[in-house]
């Protein structure tokens, strides 16, 4: 992951990603640095993702939602700086039920946009 390679960068060794999360919970300066950077690039493209959705809500997914708590501060900042003075609060619901769920999820909405194309009368 991204998170993995600047991580490892940064340290000077290959680090995993558990072994990050496990590094910034402790308190390593680098390390919650690198997440809380990362919090602000998720909120930047939640905020432009609601901004151009015309949404509030924002449902938060899949693989590194184990980390979504060394995210979070920062994301709803960046979420609340760069939002339009006018538009609504977000708010973030993360899931971390994890990746199959996830998964599942995304394909019943392809397979349900699928069906809407298909033409069962011929």
């Amino acid at each position: 992951t991204a998170i993995e390679r600047r991580a490892s960068r940064a340290l000077g060794r290959a680090i995993g990603f558990d072994y990050a999360i496990a590094l910034a919970r402790a308190g390593d300066p680098v390390l919650r640095e690198l997440f809380a950077d990362t919090g602000d690039a998720l909120g930047a493209l939640c905020a432009l993702a609601t901004t151009l959705s015309l949404h509030s809500d924002v449902v938060l997914a899949g693989e590194g939602m184990q980390a979504f708590d060394l995210l979070r501060e920062r994301t709803e900042a960046a979420v609340s700086q760069l939002r339009p003075p006018s538009a609504s609060p977000v708010s973030l619901h993360p899931d971390h039920s994890g990746f199959t769920a996830w998964a599942r999820g995304a394909a019943a909405v392809a397979v349900q946009a699928a069906m809407g194309r298909i033409d069962l009368a011929r």
